[in-house]
């Protein structure tokens, strides 16, 4: 994906949490796993690079953090508007072979934890 990984999250985080500037973007592509097991993965591959260059572009910093579970850290004061292009980008991905449709959502906090 190009995105830093979890091992790298866990560095960036404390640094990223105590900046007042700064918040977290916890994202996630729903129904990717069933969208795998009926369309097949090389779907979901196609979803998981799309997100993450959609997230790359957007945030400061940007890890895959799970399978399909990103995290972006982004300027506090346009987190919200950040996400909400985040997930308009990306839109939804639908396949002939599965009524599922993938899309991308997430939560903003100030911290991972939250």
């Amino acid at each position: 994906t190009g995105l830093g990984n979890k091992s790298a999250l866990l560095k960036a985080l404390p640094v990223a949490e105590a900046d007042p500037g700064s918040s977290v973007i916890v994202l996630d592509l729903n129904n990717l796993g069933i969208m795998n097991k009926r369309a097949g993965h090389s779907v979901g591959d196609t979803c998981i690079s799309t997100a993450a260059k959609i997230i790359a572009r957007h945030a400061n910093r940007a890890f895959r953090f799970g399978g399909d579970e990103f995290v972006a850290i982004v300027e506090s004061k346009r987190a919200r508007r950040i996400l909400y292009y985040m997930e308009q980008e990306f839109g939804s991905v639908r396949h002939s072979d599965c009524e599922y449709v993938v899309s991308l959502s997430g939560a903003v906090g100030k911290t991972f934890a939250e």
